[in-house]
């Protein structure tokens, strides 16, 4: 948590999701419905492994998720954001952001990549759109430089 804005974002290690479900779910569910994958299938990636939950907090408790994958876009190692909920996303959507492309660069990966609706551009500029999704969302990118 930073002492300005008193937004923390934490990695929540898979054993751990069952501890703090009842303030996880809500959000989670609404992050999975995004990404149009059933929460059940989201449980249990994060307990495989497969999927990182992250944790966003302030004054007033969990106030949003996401989840973090890494695979081979393009031929080149990419970090991808998916599920993203949660409310006060102006406050931490920058700082995210940033935090993703400091993971990328010590996973090996080149770019950070999210699926979501055109008004994110304005509220990540550094994130570029770069396409569409089959499903109609916008397909965004920053260099995890």
């Amino acid at each position: 948590m930073t002492a300005s804005s008193g937004i923390g974002i934490a990695c929540v290690p898979g054993p751990l999701l069952l501890a703090g479900w009842r303030l996880f779910a809500p959000l989670l569910a609404k992050g999975a419905a995004a990404a149009r994958v059933s929460l059940d299938e989201t449980v249990a990636l994060i307990l495989a492994d497969r999927h990182r939950l992250w944790v966003v907090t302030d004054r007033d408790g969990v106030i949003g998720v996401f989840l973090t994958t890494i695979g081979d876009v393009d031929g080149a190692r990419a970090l991808g954001v998916h599920g993203l909920a949660g409310g006060k996303i102006r406050a931490w959507a920058a700082r995210m952001g940033g935090l993703m492309c400091d993971l990328a660069r010590t996973e090996g990966c080149r770019t950070v990549r999210f699926a979501g609706r055109p008004g994110w551009g304005r509220i990540v500029p550094d994130f570029k759109p770069i396409g569409r999704h089959p499903s109609g969302v916008t397909i965004f990118e920053r260099a995890a430089t």
